[in-house]
């Protein structure tokens, strides 16, 4: 396993595709200079990556993720210092996330794609309705 790993999962619209989506298009297009560079994909086809990106360019909302989707993304990148880092995707919908949270449960395939990582970022929408901010 690599020293340093994240794995990144989150709540429905929260985000986390199109976070996916941007951070593809600027490690592959090179467009910009950046701290993080594409290494390879470990998991993954860069086919759908690159459709995702192609929407987030486009200004388009990204196609919501089936509760069903067995997707894994899973990206080898370096720093500014040439050391490596994996960040790992579970194309899962946030309804997934939901409901292990909700009912307490959690498949054992899925609990072991989230515990890989030495990291987890939990993307979470904020709603402000009625001066009050929820989760």
């Amino acid at each position: 396993m690599m020293d340093r790993s994240m794995t990144i999962c989150g709540f429905p619209e929260s985000g986390k595709t199109t976070y996916l989506a941007a951070l593809w298009h600027l490690v592959t297009a090179r467009a910009d200079q950046t701290s993080l560079r594409f290494e390879s994909l470990r998991n993954g086809d860069s086919s759908h990556l690159n459709a995702l990106a192609t929407r987030w360019r486009d200004g388009l909302t990204q196609i919501r993720t089936e509760i069903r989707s067995n997707q894994l993304v899973s990206m080898n990148l370096l720093d500014s210092s040439s050391v490596p880092l994996r960040l790992t995707f579970p194309d899962l919908s946030g309804e997934s996330y939901r409901v292990m949270f909700e009912d307490r449960d959690c498949a054992p395939a899925v609990a072991d794609i989230l515990t890989r990582g030495k990291g987890m970022l939990f993307f979470v929408q904020l709603i402000e309705s009625a001066n009050r901010i929820w989760l």
